[in-house]
């Protein structure tokens, strides 16, 4: 089998890598960045260009068995005025990427969606026939390219899947980015700096850790089965009042301070997901419970002083 891995070179998309490398699956990793960390690695194949340009970049298809899309270049926002343009950068490519991938009769995707936000504030109890209801155009993005994703299987019988990940956290997030709230914590409880949180710090959320998401989207390269959307998530979910509280509790440290600042309307207040489709599906199940997650985390980045 030889994969082709769109957004290589993000927090997900390295990992993957290393993680298909390290069980003898070859790779083409495709990123508009240098790749420096990934092209030294043995069975990769780094191709650099740009996803608005993928039909014009030679042989990138040949031999590819399975494609995993990662690219996104929107986050949540407050704002709509950004959207017609992220519709232009997300969407537009998606479609090309379709029929990219039924032209070289390349019958399986997995494609990276967002289990917080696609829902938004849906408090069904049922929370495995949650309605897709965004708050924000990231998540109106990541639906619409779902429902694209889905009319294609319906037209073409592709087996196409839809990973609805919740928030992946671990080793190799970059901590001057906004998204990755436990490392850029740790990173600031380390330091002795303020941290600032968006709302009353009562917003509940569901962490993964990277190394369990991971294995779910590996899982579902394999996976021949009728389901295609899963909500990857650990099933744990605490505020972010809560995750303060445990990152102060695990490291026996304490934050310098905490300002609380105007809720933005593009946080989901409640993001409860229910992960029992992959569970039963995908043979697969999430090891790595948030303390030992945490833990991890601080270790690797306070090294010499373990917890």
């Amino acid at each position: 089998m030889k994969v082709l891995i769109l957004g290589a070179d993000g927090f997900i998309g390295k990992h993957l890598c290393h993680k298909f490398i390290e069980l003898g699956i070859a790779v083409k990793a495709f990123d508009i960045t240098e790749m420096s960390e990934l092209r030294y690695l043995n069975h990769i194949e780094c191709i650099r260009g740009s996803i608005h340009e993928i039909g014009n970049i030679p042989d990138l298809f040949d031999g590819v068995d399975i494609v995993y899309d990662l690219v996104c270049s929107c986050i949540p926002s407050n704002s709509t005025v950004q959207f017609a343009t992220e519709i232009e950068q997300n969407i537009v490519p998606l479609a090309k990427l379709l029929e990219l991938l039924i032209l070289h009769n390349i019958n399986k995707l997995v494609f990276l969606s967002s289990a917080g936000t696609v829902y938004g504030d849906n408090r069904s109890e049922n929370y495995t026939q949650q309605l897709l209801a965004p708050i924000c155009s990231y998540g109106a993005i990541k639906a619409i390219s779902e429902d694209c994703i889905s009319l294609y299987n319906r037209m073409y019988n592709t087996n196409f899947l839809i990973a609805r990940m919740s928030n992946p956290y671990g080793l190799g997030q970059d901590k001057f980015k906004k998204q990755g709230v436990i490392p850029i914590f740790i990173n600031s409880l380390l330091d002795n700096t303020p941290i600032t949180l968006f709302g009353d710090g009562e917003n509940i959320r569901d962490y993964i850790y990277i190394d369990d998401a991971i294995d779910a989207l590996i899982k579902m390269a394999s996976y021949k089965g009728e389901k295609t959307i899963f909500n990857i998530a650990s099933g744990e979910t605490l505020s972010i009042n809560e995750l303060i509280r445990k990152i102060e509790s695990i490291s026996q440290k304490s934050f310098n301070k905490i300002n609380y600042t105007d809720s933005r309307k593009c946080d989901v207040r409640n993001s409860i997901i229910n992960n029992d489709d992959a569970i039963q599906e995908l043979n697969w199940r999430p090891i790595t419970s948030i303390d030992d997650g945490i833990r991890l985390v601080y270790n690797t980045l306070n090294p010499g002083n373990d917890i």
